[in-house]
């Protein structure tokens, strides 16, 4: 092997670890410091660009792996209602002080679809997101009496 081949080798074994770090900082947990804003920006981007809103949920949880079934959702609920046209929260709701659920109603071309987020503060005022569930079944909605 000449030097010019083992110089190559090097740079090459450098940018691959340079490579693999970045990767891996890339997909480090992200803390949500403010779990409303945070979603508020996930629906702007699930309306724009899905993909972007579920790179932004997979930096969010330590089990991205989880929130795949989450984006096959969306995606079959874009299949089913049509594109997204905007959302709203409809509930706010703890479970004592380290867990959240955020209950947002999307408005789609063709129809409702109800989207939960649970979120988790293993240290006061760090959230991330440990699950997501979306839903067309209306029946499943949080209703209440009208005003």
């Amino acid at each position: 092997m000449t030097a010019l081949n083992r110089c190559t080798l090097v740079l090459l074994t450098a940018l691959v670890l340079v490579s693999i770090q970045h990767v891996a900082m890339a997909q480090a947990l992200q803390p949500i410091h403010n779990p409303k804003t945070w979603a508020e920006d996930f629906f702007r981007r699930l309306q724009k660009n899905p993909a972007s809103a579920y790179a932004l949920l997979k930096t969010a949880t330590r089990h991205p792996e989880k929130m795949e079934a989450a984006e096959g959702g969306t995606t079959q609920a874009i299949k089913v209602f049509g594109p997204m046209l905007g959302a709203e929260l409809v509930e706010d709701a703890a479970a004592g002080k380290s867990v959240k659920r955020l209950t947002y109603i999307a408005r789609h071309q063709h129809g409702p679809v109800m989207y939960q987020i649970f979120l988790y503060a293993p240290v006061e005022g760090s959230w991330e997101v440990s699950g997501m569930e979306i839903t067309g079944d209306a029946g499943q909605f949080p209703f209440e009496p009208a005003k």
